[in-house]
């Protein structure tokens, strides 16, 4: 064997060692974990239960537990999430109740709710602009983001950019749907 040779095995073995040793030199204190809030606990708690309820109806739906089990442990786990919504409700912030009865209040008188910053979905302003394109304008849709989108001149007033059978867009030179296989008119 050469120095070389040797030398060469030696660091290999050097950091093998310290490969497998140094998970024993680490500090092995445990990290205080922060603690979950109680509503946060009841929260998570809650849907725990949920998933439980969620669980036990699809087995008992796909006859994978015995009825009388079913029957006699349901009303118990939707008892007992009733008593954590009942709990999280009780915890609920003073001010964010205020509010709701005013609002509450406010519409049973018939009142107008305060205005806000921006009174229509974003839905409605996409119904808006479908029913501008069917008409023949110029469609211009403001995005949540605040981007706005410009229809193209030529596919305003209907044109034949997407396939009548399953909405697929046409490239510029396609006689044929290349999804559904149908002609392009």
């Amino acid at each position: 064997m050469t120095t070389g040779s040797i030398l060469f095995g030696l660091a290999i073995l050097v950091v093998v060692v310290v490969f497998v040793v140094r998970p024993f030199w680490v500090d092995s204190k445990p990290r205080s974990l922060a603690l979950p809030s109680p509503r946060q606990q009841l929260l998570l708690h809650k849907d725990v239960l949920l998933e439980q309820l969620q669980q036990m109806d699809f087995d008992h739906e796909t006859g994978k537990i015995d009825p009388e089990v079913y029957e006699r442990s349901r009303p118990r786990l939707v008892e007992q999430a009733a008593l954590i919504l009942k709990q999280l409700d009780d915890m609920a912030d003073p001010q964010t109740d205020a509010a709701i009865e005013t609002a509450i209040a406010r519409t049973r008188a018939g009142q107008p709710a305060p205005a806000r910053a921006r009174t229509t979905r974003p839905a409605d302003d996409i119904e808006a602009a479908i029913a501008r394109r069917r008409a023949g304008q110029a469609v211009a849709l403001a995005t949540p983001a605040g981007a706005v989108m410009a229809a193209e001149n030529g596919a305003v007033g209907g044109g034949d950019r997407f396939c009548s059978g399953c909405g697929r867009a046409f490239e510029a030179d396609d006689r044929f749907c290349p999804a559904c296989g149908r002609a392009r008119h």
